[in-house]
């Protein structure tokens, strides 16, 4: 019989019998001229691949039901027939293919019909035979249009045959486990003879593409990716389990092998788009694109540039000038962190480059930081490629990259003397309680000359209290002066800050420095249709200048002196505990940004003082943008339930003070204090304990980011200052008069 001919009496004769017809010896003397692709294959009517809808597949534990093994099996008989009928496809569709690629196929073929038919016998056991359900076209609809050969081998046998590996695997365990012996034997046999189809075709993939010598193991995956088209991606090529032993036995390469492991799966949404940019406040005061950044500031957005790892999906797209090294993607997989696509961009430009490839890219959202000038100008490009409901895009001019400006509306929700009025009309709406009443004493007040604020530092310091100014735009603990009651009057350097602020901003907050003991920060979500969610409340840790150090992931109050934890508890009336009040604000804040036009993630800064009693601060100031508090969330919905954790902003000094050489030093200590361990739950790892770092300690230079956790809160505690980190737990450090 010829090639062809068997092939035609796959592709064209709609009974089982025909498909699974014995060819005997094969010749290839006339492959005959190229076809056209069907449809669909032909089928009787039962498995017509636009027929019935299949149903949904039974889960591992519901095989000891023997109904749900015949119709998994079910499943497996249609995945074999499509396969064979899409290599008989190929035979049809490119007879000049070479011809030992032609008979490699057919052998493949034989082995397709052999399981099939191991399956039809099983099915029979069950009493189900082939066309009792619905079947799948999904093998059909993403290989029956590939373009090559080549094409060909990366979907099936690169794709849908290695990640048959792990179907395999974890369904002849399922089926054992189920008492169905019979059935996990056909399943261990179909997973040793796709460990040869995968080597067949990988081997032909190498050969088809030009590769050769060790080259070819180096640039497999970027072959691959370039080779495979829409629904098929790097992420199909895994099921449930991941057999490493079935991929190396095939010849896959062991860096191809975990670049598989770590592909993200697309579920189908376009992808959103995240970057990092700390400096979102400096560069809206500057006002246009283009300012050039402190030294510290710029080093940071570039050590930290990985950080939405910790909140976007495995669909999503993070904007980096330098993707992440494999060992560090695995290790967030590993931990259970989704791990989205990193784009190489140089990220320092005005403008995405012309060949940027989101340019070209449908778009779910654009989610920077936080909307700044320099965001703007960047993202401008993609704005027209947002598809649905996008969450928030700024008011802006944008006639040329360094000229996009924002609304100066939308601007003024960044101001710290922007808010305090809103405070006060909050305050007077609720109930009186000694949760917020006392609060309004220390509202601040709003400079617009020097003279009006060496006036109100005075009267602070004629009260005994110290003073701090700050710049209504600018980043946080950085932007800001305390005036000691110990110094008297400004300093003459004081003096000059106050009038470059003055100049530059316009005005300028002075506020009493108050007795800090925990500061706060509320999480939300403004919806671009006016709704808010509250995400939640977190503790963060700061040093004496108020600069961040961390946030607190668990419980948040763990830590705190026992007065302290009473406060935040609202006493013996939950109604004015801390979290209670600052949800009430939130949603008050949320729905004032929201009339301002609004829309996107969103956080408040308090703090917990003393003032003759325990008072809150309510509102310091209002953050329209991402904050750390919502990267400490998305973290906390990561650990373990009940475990305690941090999200941990280390330096030099830290280093220095652990001991340790370099962040990676310092890295290897801490995970000899906290060994990992991670526990599975709801079909996601879970981090129970251990250290996970959010950016590649060995490339930053300023700041490492670190995901701790532990069992309780005392063993995070002894593991960091066992490393020579003390961090302020029971309060925030006061300033010395």
């Amino acid at each position: 019989m010829e090639i062809r001919s068997f092939a035609e009496s796959i592709l064209y004769h709609s009974g089982i019998a025909a498909k699974l017809v014995d060819p005997g010896t094969l010749r290839d003397t006339d492959p005959g001229p190229a076809r056209e692709v069907p449809v669909s294959p032909a089928r009787e009517l039962s498995v017509a691949l636009r027929g019935r809808r299949p149903p949904g597949f039974p889960t591992a534990s519901a095989l000891v039901d023997p109904t749900a093994r015949g119709a998994a099996l079910h499943f497996f008989a249609n995945h074999e027939l499509l396969a064979l009928e899409l290599m008989a496809l190929v035979l049809l569709r490119f007879p000049d293919a070479p011809p030992a690629f032609r008979r490699g196929l057919v052998v493949t073929m034989r082995d397709e019909q052999r399981h099939l038919e191991l399956y039809l016998a099983r099915m029979a056991e069950h009493g189900v035979t082939l066309g009792d359900y619905g079947v799948s076209a999904f093998f059909w609809d993403a290989l029956a249009d590939a373009r090559s050969p080549a094409a060909f081998a990366a979907g099936m046998s690169l794709t849908l045959e290695q990640a048959n590996l792990d179907f395999a695997c974890h369904f002849e365990r399922a089926f054992a486990t189920a008492g169905d012996a019979q059935s996990a034997a056909v399943l261990r046999i179909v997973r040793d003879d796709e460990v040869g189809h995968v080597r067949l075709g990988r081997r032909w993939f190498d050969k088809l593409t030009g590769a050769a010598g060790p080259d070819a193991d180096a640039t497999l995956f970027d072959r691959w990716i370039d080779a495979l088209r829409p629904p098929l991606t790097p992420a199909r090529a895994r099921g449930m389990d991941f057999d490493v032993a079935g991929r190396l036995a095939a010849g896959l390469p062991p860096a191809f092998i975990e670049r598989v492991r770590l592909a993200r799966h697309s579920k189908g949404r376009p992808p959103v788009v995240h970057t990092f940019e700390p400096a979102c406040e400096l560069q809206l005061a500057h006002g246009r694109p283009g300012l050039v950044l402190p030294r510290a500031i710029a080093q940071l957005g570039r050590d930290l540039e990985t950080l939405p790892v910790a909140w976007a999906h495995a669909e999503d797209v993070v904007l980096v000038r330098r993707a992440p090294p494999l060992e560090l993607t695995a290790r967030w997989a590993d931990a259970g962190l989704a791990v989205p696509e990193f784009i190489e961009t140089p990220l320092d430009s005005a403008t995405l480059p012309r060949d940027h490839p989101l340019r070209d890219t449908v778009l779910g959202d654009l989610r920077p930081w936080g909307w700044s000038p320099d965001a703007v100008a960047r993202l401008a490009p993609c704005m027209a490629q947002v598809v649905g409901s996008p969450s928030f895009f700024p008011a802006a001019q944008v006639n040329a990259p360094s000229e996009a400006l924002l609304d100066p509306d939308r601007v003024a929700l960044f101001r710290k003397t922007h808010w305090p009025t809103a405070l006060a009309a909050w305050l007077e709406s609720r109930a009186p309680d000694t949760t917020t009443v006392l609060a309004g004493r220390n509202l601040g007040l709003t400079a617009t000359t020097r003279r009006e604020a060496l006036d109100a530092i005075a009267a602070l310091h004629a009260t005994g209290r110290h003073a701090v100014a700050k710049a209504p735009l600018g980043t946080a603990g950085r932007a800001a002066i305390r005036l000691l009651t110990s110094e008297g009057t400004p300093t003459t350097a004081q003096r000059s800050w106050l009038d470059r602020c003055l100049g530059a901003q316009g005005a300028v907050q002075i506020m009493p420095w108050l007795d800090r003991v925990a500061d706060l920060s509320v999480q939300f979500i403004v919806a671009p249709d006016g709704s808010v969610r509250v995400l939640g409340v977190t503790r963060f840790l700061t040093d004496a200048r108020g600069q961040y150090l961390g946030t607190v992931l668990g419980r948040p109050s763990w830590g705190l002196p026992p007065d302290v934890q009473a406060f935040w508890h609202g006493a013996d009336d939950a109604h004015v505990s801390v979290s209670r009040t600052l949800h009430d604000l939130a949603l008050h804040v949320g729905k004032a940004l929201s009339k301002a036009g609004f829309a996107g993630a969103a956080g408040v800064d308090s703090l917990i003082y003393r003032d003759d009693t325990l008072q809150l601060y309510p509102l310091l100031e209002v953050n329209p943008r991402m904050t750390l508090g919502h990267v400490g969330l998305a973290l906390q919905r990561r650990l373990v339930p009940g475990r305690s954790g941090l999200l941990l902003l280390v330096g030099a000094r830290d280093v220095r003070a652990s001991g340790a050489e370099s962040f990676v030093g310092l890295l290897a200590k801490l995970d000899a204090a906290l060994p990992l361990a991670l526990v599975g739950r709801d079909g996601a790892m879970r981090l129970g304990c251990g250290v996970v770092p959010l950016n590649d300690p060995t490339t930053a230079e300023v700041t490492l980011a670190l995901w701790l956790a532990a069992p309780t809160g005392a063993a995070l505690r002894e593991a960091l200052e066992a490393c020579g980190l003390s961090l302020p737990w029971a309060g925030c450090a006061s300033v010395a008069g």
